[in-house]
């Protein structure tokens, strides 16, 4: 009896397409939690144009060493750009797009040394709602990193300390005693031209020293320079 051939299997099902991907739908679905409204704006990396940035007039940093920044500007165009910059969308500005949150220094490097670019994280004007928060967000970024003069940290702290922030918020925030906070904070009760002599980039032996304005700073404004002058004849 002649065999029967196998029943011939059934062809094989196409598999169903994968859908593509819809960014936009995605962040819909996203924005339509629960919660999905406290959640901050993802970052956004890119390469922008130096020219295009602009400083914060209120950034805590005052002093720029001009050696070190020459030093940068040549480990920049050797190495590039090892840390990023944190930029600001701005609107309205004819000459700028973003403003300055933390690197300044990298910014001015890169005008030195003609460096075109800069890659930098840029944030959604949510996450800086105001001067305040950009403020707290550069003074905490750069505290570690190229040391403030004394007088920076001075007017920094006080900066923070008017928008809210405590002293033991302070001390948390620096890594610092109670006494250190209240050491720098003294020094905005400096007069003008004791003040003055804080800056950095005088010699040392015309600047004031950070152990001496703070005494001075204890004594009522109208009596601070008969003390230093005092002080100096010693």
């Amino acid at each position: 009896v002649p065999l029967k051939p196998p029943p011939a299997s059934p062809a094989p099902k196409s598999a169903a397409p994968v859908p593509t991907p819809n960014p936009t739908a995605m962040a819909a679905s996203v924005a339509a939690l629960p919660g999905a409204a406290d959640v901050a704006p993802p970052m956004l990396a890119a390469r922008i144009p130096v020219n295009r940035i602009r400083r914060n007039p209120d950034q805590p940093r005052k002093y720029f060493r001009k050696h070190a920044l020459l030093e940068l500007a040549n480990s920049m165009k050797a190495d590039d750009q090892r840390q990023l910059i944190e930029v600001v969308r701005v609107f309205g500005d004819p000459k700028a797009d973003y403003e300055l949150i933390t690197g300044e220094r990298r910014w001015r490097a890169a005008e030195i040394g003609r460096i075109t670019h800069l890659n930098a994280i840029v944030k959604d004007p949510k996450e800086v709602p105001n001067k305040a928060r950009q403020h707290h967000l550069c003074f905490v970024a750069d505290f570690h990193r190229e040391p403030y003069s004394k007088f920076e940290i001075a007017l920094a702290l006080m900066e923070e300390k008017a928008n809210g922030t405590t002293v033991e918020e302070l001390c948390h925030m620096c890594g610092r005693s109670i006494t250190w906070v209240y050491q720098h904070l003294a020094l905005n009760d400096l007069v003008p031209e004791l003040r003055k002599l804080l800056d950095p980039s005088l010699p040392k032996s015309e600047r004031l020293s950070f152990s001496i304005g703070c005494r001075i700073a204890r004594v009522p404004q109208e009596r601070q320079m008969e003390v230093y002058r005092k002080v100096v004849q010693v």
